[in-house]
């Protein structure tokens, strides 16, 4: 049995910094400046182990409820074994 843990959300702002210092007033999230493994400049949030990742909008994407629009990029699970965790997926 594969057991699926959460790793991380990832987010798209047009003004990543600005997301993140609002996410730091409401919650006291640690800002931290990463980069991408794209090597574009991301923000990263860690509210008490809860990861968040914010990197920048696409200039030309449309603001909500447009499809596509900024918002919820993709959210992360944790898995010890990926092989193992494709085929369970794939079952």
């Amino acid at each position: 049995m594969v057991t699926y843990t959460y790793d991380h959300i990832h987010l798209r702002s047009r003004d990543p910094m600005a997301t993140a210092q609002y996410f730091n007033k409401m919650f006291d999230a640690k800002i931290l400046e990463s980069i991408q493994s794209d090597g574009q400049p991301r923000i990263d949030l860690d509210i008490n182990g809860l990861i968040i990742f914010i990197a920048k909008a696409d200039e030309n994407t449309p603001e909500g409820p447009v499809e596509p629009h900024l918002g919820l990029d993709h959210f992360g699970l944790r898995v010890d074994n990926l092989a193992e965790a494709a085929a369970d997926l794939k079952a």
